[in-house]
């Protein structure tokens, strides 16, 4: 695994590709992943992580909560075995399909949630936890328990 950033040899040794940049003549990660070389070829290239694309499901760690709207960070996109570290937005439009004056009566921070990506654009990730939706693991805003649901209340 490599981290965007991370030296990974100079251009002498190996022919950059796809997941790389180089700068003064050292070839550096563009994007975080597996590390694959090909020592005849001596091609280096990373693994690309999956596309976030509108209507893709992933589970992510609500990281702050304010009135309106929630940051989280994406960190498991599913059907993939690499983790994702993405900052996302909720909005409290996007939080249920019943209405929601504010975000810190469905989220708190810690709080896992499982969403889907509504818009992609110019790097500003939105999640929606509408329909089957939503939170899979909270905790209490007072002692920080992890919460159990018993659905007999």
């Amino acid at each position: 695994m490599v981290f965007i950033g991370e030296y990974i040899g100079t251009i002498e040794e190996f022919i950059p590709e796809y997941g790389t940049y180089v700068e003064d003549g050292k070839i550096y990660a563009a994007v975080m992943g597996d590390l694959k070389q090909n020592n005849e070829k001596k091609i280096v290239f990373n693994m690309k992580l999956p596309r976030l694309t509108v209507g893709s499901i992933v589970l992510a760690e609500i990281t702050d909560v304010r009135n309106n709207s929630a940051t989280a960070k994406i960190i498991k996109f599913l059907g993939y075995r690499q983790n994702v570290f993405v900052s996302a937005g909720i909005f409290v439009s996007q939080i249920s399909d019943e209405y929601a004056d504010k975000v810190s009566s469905f989220l708190g921070v810690g709080d896992i949630v499982k969403a889907k990506i509504v818009r992609n654009e110019k790097n500003l990730i939105d999640l929606s936890t509408k329909g089957n939706l939503g939170v899979v693991k909270a905790f209490c805003k007072v002692c920080r328990h992890e919460l159990i649901l018993n659905k007999e209340k």
